[in-house]
């Protein structure tokens, strides 16, 4: 999947995704629910100004959670599903 998105922008803006998700969330990555996801999209929800630039955040989150965490992709998968 990573050679379909080897494009420098596209490995920045998820790069960038991921940085807004370390930065927001205090724990590990892994052990974040739902309420933690609900403070990513509150921040993105002030930053991002566009529905456009708040879509692709969310698309960029949820393909970095399926990479990250497969194991619990079908909980996450039902997670972002609601967000969008």
């Amino acid at each position: 999947m990573f050679e379909a998105r080897d494009i420098s922008y596209v490995r920045m803006r998820l790069f960038d995704a991921l940085l807004i998700a370390a930065h927001i969330i205090d724990k590990d990555l892994a052990e974040c629910g739902r309420e933690d996801i609900d403070k990513i999209v509150i921040y993105c929800h002030q930053v991002y100004k566009t529905p456009t630039s708040k879509e692709d955040l969310i698309k960029s989150l949820k393909f970095i959670w399926m990479q990250l965490f497969l194991e619990i992709g079908e909980k996450w998968k039902s997670v972002f599903t609601l967000i969008r």
